[in-house]
């Protein structure tokens, strides 16, 4: 029965935030007719893959789509993966880290980026059932690149 909750529960959260990801961005249409006439449109969530390693993709599928689309359309569907990849990792961070700790004191910290990582996996650690590794990974960088020292991040 557990199992089934999860479940639901996931399904929820997805919906929750690709409702987000369409109100963040207006090239979600566009992303949801090209992309989706062949995949699920939650795979930006699951697939780990950098900014650049989806770019390449995007690029990829424009040369093998028979029908093809623009490159202007491909510039429009990287802006939206790299936006909804933005959102999903900031609500993330809310989600997780406020459970235990006040957020503004979290981001008035401006560490270094190496630091960053080092505090999000030690708190990872602590709370395993909690935060799984590659979403304490993907706090990680997103607070080591929006809240670091600005010459500190790379």
């Amino acid at each position: 029965m557990k199992p089934f909750y999860l479940l639901i529960i996931s399904i929820l959260c997805f919906s929750v935030l690709l409702t987000g990801a369409k109100n963040a961005d207006k090239n979600f249409p566009l992303f949801e007719n090209t992309c989706g006439k062949c995949h699920k449109l939650e795979r930006i969530f699951v697939i780990k893959k950098t900014t650049t390693g989806w770019n390449k993709t995007v690029d990829w599928m424009r040369r093998k789509n028979k029908n093809g689309f623009s490159q202007k359309d491909a510039d429009k569907i990287k802006i939206h993966i790299n936006n909804t990849h933005a959102y999903y990792t900031e609500q993330l961070f809310k989600q997780k880290c406020a459970e235990c700790h006040p957020l503004d004191k979290i981001t008035s910290l401006r560490l270094p980026a190496a630091q960053w990582h080092n505090l999000v996996l030690r708190e990872q650690a602590k709370a395993i059932t909690w935060i799984a590794l590659d979403e304490a990974q993907d706090i990680a960088d997103f607070l080591a690149k929006k809240f670091s020292r600005p010459e500190t991040y790379q």
